[in-house]
């Protein structure tokens, strides 16, 4: 059908032609209608080429385009040829290809993945993150409130409360919006790797030989290697660390197996394909593995994180559970749910100049009452059970004990108790509550445990803890005789583990004493002996499950992105018919480099290993 409606046109196109040539006194036939000729013949043998493909599923190559000379975007047509524009800018106006009125959705993931793999989609989704991870550091992070509303006054901060709790900045790292951008950027990582890494790693992966001397002159680098043969061009590049490939011997020219007089020996091989650096094309698929592991594990921590702060005195011991608190409704427990941690001892160590140097905390974990682990947990050596990581963060004053013994005898109340149970025949007819000072009775000092609160600082060096022993708590009356009015007493403080101050009711400085030293020392009438300090140690624990996954991402993040700068190195080589052999290549990377090192191969002389020589065999394709 096509060849019949060519040959009616062609035959139809030359009879106006000769027609034309012929009669002299009409003149040419117009160069438009030759020319309206032309394209109504490429019309039909595309109109007719294409139904056959729809009808009969002809396969073959489309027929030819028609010109086009312009570069103006062609109007909406239905196929035929618009003769009302220029000569010069006339083209036909093809059927555009069918399109399903409804996208497949096929058409609809191909159109997303090529939207995600978008590079600068991607940096701005970083940009984002890095942004949003700006602000998590700088914001104090899973606070009340009323720490907000108090620490980042409206008007005060950069960034007040206004602004932080309503766009979840206090918890921003399981905010959704934050896992979301997280997730968008996954799955940005994911097309890039499945549309563009992946299939140019195949594509290295493939080698063929180049086909002539012309291909390798179009290469980027090239040498011709005079004096050598392409087996010892191929020894010279597998010393420098190339894989190589040859191609099979030429065939000889003439009978019995001799050598054509133009070519190389009938047992050299004609070509060779040589890469090296494959490892540098799979970096990148590295790189995004471990950015979606990393990614990965984010997400993970915080959908099932818990985690908590606690301040427990020396001594204490709680459930893990009653500890921590979920980051989330879809949290999970942790085997650590069902330990207990016990804190046996707290500990500061000090400097020469009196600074703190370390606090460290002895722990115990406990199952069931059954002691299964035992760790000093410090500032940099935290505490690792079953997925609980107990971290080493702050440390307090949590008590302080006192032996008080007043010296006054107005401090003599009613004696009650074992002395009533006893009375003397004096005192007969004392009702209880009554009571009269007992002769010859000693006095017994009051043993106290006064706890303590921090008056000031945040910084270990800078923190202040202090008490106040009520003269009242010893029997002691207020300065007008009225027992519980205008209370006065002894004030306390301590910054450390290793003095204590004391101070009378007015604020005056009394004296400084060294806890468990039990030296005495009379403040206010009473008589104070200053036992142990109880410390608290502060620790925060945490459960994370997607740690793992963190740690394994950076990991190979950091292997990947050293193996993605290799330079993937290709080098094809031909023989020529002089006897050298023209080598070219190219390289992903350091191009000056590569470029180089191809110009000095180009100065080698040809060292060729005769053995090696000896035992190369002829075939198709082999390996170096």
């Amino acid at each position: 059908m096509i060849m019949g409606h060519s040959s009616v046109l062609s035959g139809t196109i030359a009879s106006h032609a000769g027609a034309g040539t012929t009669c002299s006194s009409r003149g040419r036939i117009p160069p438009n209608t030759l020319f309206a000729s032309h394209i109504i013949h490429h019309v039909v043998l595309a109109r007719t080429w294409g139904s056959c493909h729809r009808q009969h599923g002809v396969s073959g190559p489309p027929p030819p385009k028609a010109l086009n000379s312009g570069t103006e975007e062609p109007a909406p047509s239905s196929g035929l040829l618009d003769l009302s524009e220029p000569s010069a800018q006339r083209r036909v106006q093809l059927p555009a290809a069918a399109r399903p009125s409804t996208p497949t959705p096929r058409y609809v993931w191909r159109v997303a993945l090529r939207a995600l793999s978008n590079l600068r989609l991607a940096i701005a989704e970083l940009a984002v993150i890095a942004g949003l991870s700006a602000c998590g550091t700088l914001v104090d992070q899973g606070q009340s409130p009323a720490y907000y509303v108090e620490h980042y006054p409206l008007g005060q901060v950069w960034l007040p409360w206004p602004i932080i709790l309503p766009l979840q900045l206090d918890h921003i790292y399981s905010a959704p919006y934050f896992l979301g951008l997280l997730g968008l950027l996954g799955a940005s990582l994911t097309a890039c790797t499945t549309t563009t890494q992946w299939p140019q790693a195949r594509v290295a992966q493939r080698w063929r030989f180049k086909p002539g001397v012309e291909a390798l002159r179009a290469l980027p680098a090239v040498t011709e290697m005079e004096g050598h043969s392409v087996r010892s061009v191929g020894q010279l590049l597998r010393d420098r660390g190339y894989q190589v490939f040859v191609e099979g011997a030429r065939q000889a020219g003439a009978a019995g197996g001799a050598p054509t007089a133009s070519g190389p020996p009938s047992s050299e091989p004609r070509a060779l394909y040589a890469f090296k650096g494959l490892a540098g094309k799979l970096g990148p698929i590295g790189v995004h593995a471990s950015m979606l592991a990393v990614l990965a594990g984010v997400s993970l921590g915080a959908v099932g994180r818990w985690e908590g702060v606690v301040m427990m005195p020396e001594g204490a011991a709680s459930p893990v559970r009653e500890l921590l608190h979920p980051a989330s409704p879809f949290a999970w427990e942790a085997a650590a749910h069902a330990a207990d941690l016990k804190f046996d001892a707290f500990q500061i160590d000090y400097r020469d100049d009196g600074s703190i140097r370390q606090f460290v905390t002895s722990i115990t974990v406990l199952e069931e009452g059954v002691p299964v682990a035992r760790q000093t947990v410090s500032v940099n050596q935290p505490l690792r059970y079953k997925g609980l990581t107990a971290y080493q963060t702050d440390w307090a004053l949590a008590a302080v004990r006192v032996s008080a013994l007043p010296l006054s005898d107005a401090a003599l109340g009613p004696q009650t108790g074992t002395a009533l149970s006893r009375t003397p025949p004096d005192e007969a007819g004392v009702s209880e509550g009554q009571g009269k000072p007992v002769p010859n009775t000693p006095r017994q000092p009051v043993q106290l445990s006064l706890p303590m609160a921090q008056l000031a600082g945040e910084s270990p060096e800078s923190k202040l803890f202090g008490t106040f022993l009520p003269l009242s708590t010893l029997g002691l009356p207020a300065e007008d005789g009225a027992l519980g009015s205008n209370p006065r007493g002894i004030s306390l403080l301590a910054r450390d583990l290793q003095t204590v101050v004391l101070y009378d009711g007015k604020g005056a400085f009394v004296g400084v004493r060294r806890p468990g030293s039990n030296l005495p020392i009379t403040v206010e009438g009473v008589e104070l002996r200053i036992g142990a300090i109880t410390p608290s140690s502060g620790m925060q624990l945490k459960i994370d499950p997607g740690v793992p996954l963190v740690y394994a991402g950076f990991l190979g993040l950091c292997i990947t992105v050293v193996v993605s700068y290799l330079s993937h190195s290709q080098l094809w080589g031909v023989a020529t018919e002089d006897g050298s052999v023209l080598l070219g290549g190219r390289t992903n990377r350091a191009l000056q480099a590569f470029a180089d090192e191809v110009v000095a191969l180009g100065g080698k002389q040809e060292e060729e290993d005769p053995e090696v020589a000896a035992g190369e065999q002829d075939r198709s394709s082999s390996w170096y």
